[in-house]
């Protein structure tokens, strides 16, 4: 009978990669070897972590789905990357779990994806499954799941060496068999853990201002340039409402008939293309300095223009098209969304 060792690997398959690809900061694939401060180690992770792989229940069975089992798939993990993620865009439920190789697993396991999407992390916030796309680790007494979080975080372009795959970038399971962490005392990690959770507190409360102010610069825009409330109170005789006079100034106090129906007096229809330059600056990747910003769909925000999130350029195998500070772009694959983004 298998043993039900709190740290055994469940995940089966091939066994660890023999070979050594160091990491950039606090893992490798392989024991490197590298010296490190005092009291520090290199450990096998799954010594200190049990490795659980995900599973997707079958999708021609409906009745496998929409149940109380939250189930995380990659665009959980893109929209929650760093994060605890509590509440997933999908569930399954006891019969998806039963019929499939999926696992419930416990709150604070910590997820990465490895295929498509690769080094996305996230944290459980309650027993949930995931998808195959990731890898998941639940900490023994040794290791502080924050830490662990950090660490995964801080290797995200070190994924990209450890990948392999022509047209999906993935980690296969020898590669994560074989990851080795540096780490200290449990002390010490949990001090680490704490200062970084709280740079990530603050970094959460200025995303949530800045959302919150670009929900008023979209209601803004709404109110002036497609309701177009300032020429109707200056129809009115009346001030328009939170401007200034100078601002007010710079809208007509009536409306005139146009192909689109009615706009302010003095304004013109026209196209895009009037007012702006369709850019394709394609470039290969030989010629892309590996620092450089790289942002695919994944990074691509919903509702909002400001990135908050991108990768790096080392690891592309195709050309990319270049952009500029200030230059805007759209997503324009199939499905079509209103995704927008601006180059900071």
């Amino acid at each position: 009978m298998r043993s039900e060792r709190p740290l055994e690997t469940r995940t089966g398959g091939r066994a660890a990669a023999t070979g050594v690809i160091p990491g950039d900061v606090a893992l490798s694939v392989g024991n490197p070897g590298t010296a490190l401060p005092t009291g520090w180690k290199w450990r096998l992770l799954t010594d200190v972590a049990r490795l659980e792989s995900g599973h997707t229940p079958s999708r021609r069975r409906p009745e496998w789905w929409g149940g109380d089992i939250p189930w995380i798939g990659i665009r959980d993990a893109t929209a929650n990357h760093g994060g605890t993620i509590r509440k997933t865009e999908q569930c399954t439920n006891e019969h998806g779990i039963r019929n499939s190789s999926a696992r419930v697993l416990p709150p604070n396991t910590v997820c990465l994806s490895r295929t498509a999407s690769v080094g996305y992390v996230v944290v459980m916030g309650a027993s949930m499954a995931t998808s195959q796309d990731f890898v998941n680790w639940v900490c023994g007494p040794e290791l502080d799941y924050r830490y662990l979080k950090y660490v995964l975080l801080a290797e995200r372009r070190a994924f990209l060496r450890f990948a392999s795959g022509t047209t999906h970038q993935t980690i296969y399971y020898p590669e994560v068999k074989a990851f080795h962490i540096a780490m200290p005392a449990l002390g010490r990690q949990r001090q680490v853990a704490d200062v970084l959770g709280s740079l990530d507190d603050r970094i959460d409360l200025l995303r949530q201002t800045n959302a919150t102010l670009e929900a008023i610069a979209q209601a803004l825009f709404k109110s002036w340039f497609v309701d177009f409330d300032p020429v109707r109170a200056k129809r009115e005789g009346r001030a328009p409402q939170g401007m200034d006079a100078a601002t007010a100034a710079l809208f007509p106090d009536g409306f005139e008939e146009s192909e689109l129906g009615a706009i302010p007096r003095g304004w013109r229809v026209g196209t895009l293309g009037d007012v702006a330059e369709h850019l394709r600056r394609s470039v290969q990747p030989e010629n892309i300095e590996p620092e450089s910003a790289y942002i695919a769909l994944e990074h691509m925000p919903r509702r909002q223009i400001a990135l908050s999130d991108w990768g790096f350029a080392d690891g592309l195998e195709s050309n990319k098209f270049a952009f500029k500070k200030g230059e805007i772009y759209m997503e324009s694959c199939a499905p079509i969304s209103t995704r927008w983004g601006s180059r900071p």
